[in-house]
């Protein structure tokens, strides 16, 4: 057996030489070692090339599933909130002071409110909880929609304000229709 010193010197004039005929670590010749080195290139390759396509698959799955559970936690936004659209349409439509006038009936403007002032406290109510879902979940809403329901989210604000304070002009800032019919498709 070699020591440590001689092996070591061996094997430095062997890679200088490209003799490796002097150098037998472990007592191993070099077509051995030639041998097991490229095995293990070959097995360490093989891994390398995997993970890589594993690590991209992960993503892709990943990326897919973030999307889907995206789609899915709007879904059920939307579920949560048609409800609440609805009681509102039903209020709005039929007691406000300008009821029908978006639902193929002609424009009846109201005078006598006193329903209208009393059902409209359940809208606020309504407002109230579709704006702490919509806060409470607006990354779930797909990006392309984000303007419209900042829209409703001001709508809302500018509802209630109306309401403390009927002199508090809401006329820019009316409810955004395209919403009812997103939320609805969605639901």
């Amino acid at each position: 057996m070699m020591s440590a010193d001689r092996f070591s010197s061996a094997c430095l004039k062997a890679w200088g030489t490209l003799d490796f005929s002097m150098c037998k670590p472990l007592g191993l010749d070099a077509s051995t070692w030639i041998a097991g080195v490229t095995a293990l290139v070959g097995v360490l390759l093989f891994f390398g090339r995997n993970l890589i396509r594993l690590r991209r698959t992960t993503r892709q799955d990943s990326n897919h599933i973030s999307a889907t559970l995206g789609r899915s936690r709007f879904r059920n936004l939307c579920r949560s909130i048609v409800p609440l659209i609805d009681e509102n349409y039903r209020i709005f439509f039929r007691f406000g002071p300008n009821s029908g006038q978006d639902d193929g009936l002609p424009k009846n403007v109201r005078f006598e409110l006193r329903v209208w002032y009393q059902l409209r406290e359940q809208i606020v109510e309504n407002n109230a909880r579709i704006k702490e879902l919509l806060k409470g979940n607006f990354e779930a809403v797909p990006q392309e929609y984000h303007p419209i329901f900042l829209q409703w989210l001001n709508h809302i604000d500018a509802f209630n304000a109306h309401v403390l304070d009927p002199s508090a002009d809401y006329r820019e800032h009316q409810f955004p229709k395209s919403v009812s019919e997103i939320v609805t498709r969605y639901a």
